[in-house]
């Protein structure tokens, strides 16, 4: 799925397409929640608890439906509590980003795992873009240092039924540290390594993939279109801001 700085810079692009003055105001708790599914990268707690629908998933929007399915309450009282309301707003995004990259990309382009010459090869591929990406968006977030002050105290007031308090609290810590890490291709490593934890030979894979990187990632980016990648954030900024209308106005 995309990495954090990914989400946060397609949340912000979304929240101004919004262009609600509530959830500005409370930009922090909207780039929290941007991320906030992934919380489960210190929880380790299965995908589903937070992101609600498979990696099989076929339609954009299902996981928020069945967020707000199983926990109704999320919607009560949301005119008087803008910090949630924008947590909430932040999260939909996420879950259509992720929701989008699996429909609109890695089915149809990557998922074909006998289309490559091993299993691991596939994961690279999606991974790499995945990291490039990311890699792109750090360009437009270089301004940590007001990121970093914009996520302070920012799970203030949130009430989110699924994610205590103290735990949100830490998260947020969690993610300061990781928005000030300097971006690094061997990330793969780890990325391409949880999925494939038996495979003596994926380190090795990973290794002569990095080592012509430029080759191996314009051979990937070959299997997909040209615009790919820029539609597949146009949709999720179009989709995201459609399913936050739809559930918080």
């Amino acid at each position: 799925m995309p990495n954090l700085m990914t989400h946060i810079n397609v949340a912000i692009e979304t929240m101004a397409a919004i262009d609600d003055p509530y959830i500005a105001s409370n930009k922090g708790s909207f780039i929290l929640g941007s991320v906030s599914p992934d919380i489960r990268a210190i929880t380790k707690w299965p995908r589903r608890y937070t992101h609600f629908v498979p990696l099989s998933v076929k339609k954009i929007g299902s996981g928020t439906e069945t967020m707000f399915r199983k926990h109704p309450k999320l919607i009560h009282g949301l005119s008087a509590n803008a910090p949630t309301k924008a947590f909430l707003a932040g999260y939909i995004s996420h879950l259509t980003l992720d929701e989008t990259w699996i429909t609109q990309v890695y089915q149809p382009y990557l998922g074909d795992i006998n289309s490559f010459s091993t299993p691991v090869q596939a994961t690279i591929a999606d991974r790499v873009i995945q990291l490039d990406i990311d890699r792109i968006a750090r360009t437009y977030l270089n301004d940590k240092g007001n990121l970093l002050k914009c996520l302070e105290n920012s799970e203030y007031n949130v009430k989110i039924e699924f994610l205590p308090s103290k735990l949100l609290t830490e998260w947020r810590t969690w993610v300061g540290t990781y928005i000030q890490q300097p971006f690094s291709w061997e990330r793969l490593h780890f990325l391409v390594r949880r999925s494939h934890n038996q495979d003596e030979t994926a380190k090795t894979q990973v290794e002569l993939f990095l080592k012509t990187l430029d080759v191996n990632l314009s051979r990937v980016y070959a299997r997909l279109p040209s615009n790919c990648i820029g539609l597949f954030s146009q949709e999720s900024i179009a989709q995201a801001t459609r399913l936050i209308r739809h559930y918080l106005y």
